[in-house]
Formats: C-alpha cells, structure tokens, sequence
C-alpha cells in the first residue's frame, strides 16, 4: 500500500517564554500503552512505552524527547491492507523495537541537550525530533543516513510543527510524485495543525485542539486520526517547565495499563505525570469547531493562504 504511512504529528513551541513539546501519536495496528517512571542510572525518567517498545518522554533536567517518522520507499506493508480494529501486529520485529527503544530510552537519559543531540545523531533512525529544555530545542532530520540538525529561536507564541516529510531534508519521507496520498496527507495535516493552534490559551487548549477534526471523520487529513487506515492512540504533552507529562488516552483507538511506577518508596519524585482521558475534551463548546474557528482563534484568515 503506497499511500498509507504511519502519520504522527509532533509540535514545539514558546509559550510565554518556555518551550514545550507535544505529539500526537498514529499508528495503524491496535496498540497498547503504559508509563513508565523510575531511574536509570541516577536520572529519574518517563517515558511512555507500549508493545512495539516504542519510547518517548523526559527526564529529571527536563529534556524531553518527540519523534515522527520518514518513511522509506521500500517500507510499505501488507498490514496496512486490512482495517484497524482486525490489525494487531506491528511490521517492526521484537528485535528492531527493543533496539530502538533502548536507544529512545539512551536519549532520554542524557544530561544535557547537547548530550541528548549527539545520541540521536549517533543512533541515526530516520525521522523527525524535536530534542531540548525549556530553553531550548533542537530540531533533527534524519534520512537514510543523513543528519540535519536546526537550533530553533521561536519567539513567544511561534511554534514549529513537523509530520512525515522533511523539511531541513526536502527529499526525506515519502515524494510528490503522481497521486501521493502519503505526502499530501503528511502535508495538509502540518498545515491543518498550524492553523489549528494558532492563539492556543494554555496547553489544556492545545490539547483539545490538536484532538480535533477539521475534515469528515474518516479522512486521512485530520490531525487527529479515526478513520480506517490510521488511528491517534495517544496525545502527549512535557511541560518542561515544571516537569509535567500530560498523556491523553482514547480508549476507542488503544488499550492503556496505567502508570508502572518503579520508584523508590522513599523517593521525592521531581517529575509529574497527569493521566486525562480524551472525554474531557469532548463535552464544551470545543466540538463546534468549524463554526466557531475565528471566535477561538481571533485572526484574520485572509491573511494566510488557507483557501
């Protein structure tokens, strides 16, 4: 299947002088998720993991780790053949997963972002990060052995967003030839997400936004997946600032087991883990998105090319 490819979104951004990531995170095989907190080496850490062992979060000096994927030509796969609530096989073997996530999890455990970027370069998969700390974030491309790296300067209220197409590697993840679904799709769900944040309140407001769907349900292009190709299994946002995981779970897409806390019982942890339930971001006035867009967002589309 050529037009199909697991689309996660993930965002950084300065709000009110402090930088912040997030992720929505796709995947088209049901998954299931837990937390994670204990401490590797001296460095409590956590990370959000699953079955693929799949690995992402933060750590004690608040440097937080989001990843998207650039696919490959050659990666397709008939599982992505069959309909999402029958797929439950990952294409990524035992091996190559543990592999991966032991290296997330290297990463995570660094000290310092300048630490944090060098594994990354080191480990070389391909993707999109976002890597940093409160004070700064670094994006990285990398492609079949290609390594971009980007110091962001993002100004209060800018934030930067990345799919599954390079932007610092304009040839990275799937190309523009012909009808592919798989980079438009990539595409119009980063242009969807700018324009779905812009003037976000807080992060509980980011959050609801980037749960929302701008299209029909079943669309390939909203930012947040339903349809019967992809699903959003998770939402995850790292306060670095004051060291907060926000996770989101939608029991309609995934399976999630808690938070698996390994910590010592006398240990006065220095990061926090708030567990919401996508419930709580669909009963206001949220849901009339389409109607209420230029009330929420208080700007001039006329301003921007979205026709």
């Amino acid at each position: 299947m050529n037009n199909k490819l697991n689309e996660c979104t993930i965002v950084t951004g300065n709000y009110k002088g402090d930088y912040y990531l997030f992720k929505n995170r796709d995947k088209s095989f049901i998954t299931d998720h837990k937390i994670i907190h204990e401490i590797i080496d001296g460095i409590e850490v956590v990370y959000v993991t699953d079955k693929s062992q799949w690995v992402e979060g933060m750590n004690e000096y608040g440097i937080g780790l989001v990843y998207s994927f650039l696919t490959v030509k050659d990666e397709s796969s008939s599982l992505y053949d069959v309909n999402w609530w029958v797929t439950n096989t990952s294409k990524t073997s035992p091996e190559q997963g543990k592999e991966k996530g032991n290296a997330f999890l290297d990463i995570i455990c660094s000290k310092t972002v300048k630490e944090a970027v060098e594994k990354v370069k080191k480990y070389k998969y391909n993707g999109n990060y976002f890597v940093g700390t409160k004070e700064i974030v670094f994006e990285i491309e990398i492609f079949k052995g290609e390594v971009v790296t980007n110091k962001l300067e993002l100004k209060p209220k800018e934030n930067r967003i990345k799919t599954n197409h390079g932007v610092l590697i304009p040839y990275a993840g799937p190309q523009e030839t012909g009808s592919n679904v798989k980079r438009s799709s990539s595409e119009v769900r980063l242009i969807g997400a700018e324009r779905q944040i812009l003037g976000f309140k807080n992060y509980t407001d980011l959050i609801k936004r980037m749960g929302q769907q701008t299209f029909d349900k079943t669309s390939i292009l909203n930012t947040f997946r339903t349809d019967d190709t992809e699903r959003t299994v998770n939402q995850m946002l790292l306060d670095l600032n004051l060291k907060i995981m926000h996770f989101v779970h939608f029991d309609k897409n995934t399976r999630f087991y808690g938070i698996e806390n390994r910590l010592p019982e006398d240990y006065k942890e220095k990061l926090r883990i708030i567990v919401r339930d996508k419930k709580e971001f669909e009963d206001d006035e949220w849901l009339k998105f389409n109607t209420m867009r230029k009330q929420l967002y208080d700007f001039d589309e006329t301003q921007y090319n979205f026709q």
